[in-house]
C-alpha cells in the first residue's frame, strides 16, 4: 500500500511541468497527462466537498427552523391558552 501511494506521488511529481527537461521524450505526455489529471480530480473533489458542505448546512437550518416554527405555533395555539386558562 505505502509503496503503491510513494510510486504514484513519484509520478505525479515528476510529471510537473518544471521537471520538463528531466524526463525521457516518450514518457513526457503520458506524465503530464497523469500530474493535470491528479489536479483537475484535486479541484473537483474540493468543489464536491464543499457543495455537500453547503447542501447540509441548508438542511440543518431548514430543519432548525421547521422545529422552531412548530414550537412557535405550539406556544400561540388558542387551545393551549384556554387550557391554560382554565387552571
Amino acid at each position: 500500500m505505502w509503496r503503491t501511494a510513494l510510486f504514484a506521488v513519484a509520478i505525479y511529481g515528476y510529471g510537473h511541468p518544471v521537471l520538463e527537461g528531466y524526463r525521457p521524450a516518450m514518457l513526457d505526455r503520458p506524465l503530464q497527462g497523469f500530474h493535470s489529471e491528479i489536479n483537475r480530480a484535486a479541484y473537483e473533489s474540493y468543489r464536491v466537498v464543499v457543495t455537500l458542505d453547503e447542501t447540509r448546512a441548508g438542511r440543518a437550518l431548514r430543519s432548525y427552523v421547521e422545529y422552531a416554527n412548530g414550537w412557535l405555533r405550539d406556544r400561540k395555539s388558542p387551545s393551549r391558552d384556554a387550557a391554560t386558562s382554565d387552571s
